[in-house]
């Protein structure tokens, strides 16, 4: 209870107040009123649910981009790093790799350099064409042409160069009348075309078994008289022979491939 006023105000004698209501001075007979003490209110409000997802939200998006900056922080220095040691090696690394790669350049270059030589030569020197020629032992230089032709031969006393041209593969001497073998042939194993005309050649042994041959032309070498090694050849398809009257021509129904066949100019 509070007390107004314990003492009256008109004679200030004491007063008694023992309940709220309204009081009277015994002495002086004024009246006062006694109001009790009232204690505070106080509010008390519970919240049940309370949204904790905004604030979980905040807090997650804080740490985002907390870590987005720590990261580019992170990778800026991780740059500026990596640029201040490429600078630093740069004037001996440069001049490392500038010298390796006009190393490879230069390599690369020799190579189409064979490349196109060597395209040339089998383009340009694939065949050789000559006419009366005295000396042919420059052909060892030319080992790598597969098709010889050679006319009026009758200067040329020496054929040995043929011995050391194994990629041959069309071989044509006219009026060779210093030719007197064939043994060049064994180191002929890829020659297709063989024609010898005017020759001086007896044997055609040599001849024997050469499966790669499918072309043959012999005319006017004199000296044969036995072209039974013909029979062997059972590869040809073109076979032209022009002999002397006296020289025997075997039977050649053997040779299943032949769909060219003159003998003798029938």
């Amino acid at each position: 209870m509070k007390i107004i006023n314990l003492k009256c105000p008109q004679c200030g004698a004491e007063l008694e107040v023992h309940e709220e209501g309204l009081v009277k001075c015994k002495f002086c007979g004024s009246t006062f009123y006694a109001e009790a003490d009232k204690a505070p209110i106080t509010m008390n409000t519970t919240i049940n649910n309370f949204n904790t997802a905004t604030s979980s939200y905040n807090t997650a998006e804080a740490k985002n981009k907390a870590m987005k900056i720590v990261g580019a922080v992170i990778t800026g220095c991780t740059i500026l790093l990596f640029f201040v040691i490429y600078m630093m090696i740069q004037p001996v690394s440069g001049g490392k790799l500038k010298y390796s790669a006009d190393r490879r350049e230069t390599a690369i270059t020799n190579k189409l350099d064979k490349y196109y030589t060597d395209n040339k030569k089998s383009s340009q020197e694939k065949k050789y064409t000559g006419s009366g020629l005295e000396d042919i032992s420059f052909l060892r230089e030319k080992s790598y042409i597969t098709e010889l032709e050679l006319t009026k031969c009758g200067m040329i006393t020496d054929y040995s160069v043929l011995n050391n041209m194994p990629n041959i593969e069309s071989l044509t001497l006219k009026e060779a009348s210093n030719l007197d073998n064939l043994n060049f042939l064994s180191s002929m194993t890829k020659i297709k075309n063989l024609s010898i005309e005017g020759s001086e050649i007896e044997d055609l042994s040599p001849l024997s078994n050469k499966l790669s041959l499918t072309a043959l032309e012999l005319y006017n070498n004199q000296k044969i008289q036995d072209y039974t090694a013909v029979t062997s050849l059972k590869s040809l398809k073109k076979l032209y022979i022009n002999s002397e009257d006296s020289a025997v021509i075997p039977d050649i129904s053997g040779l299943n491939f032949l769909t060219d066949v003159k003998i003798n100019e029938k």
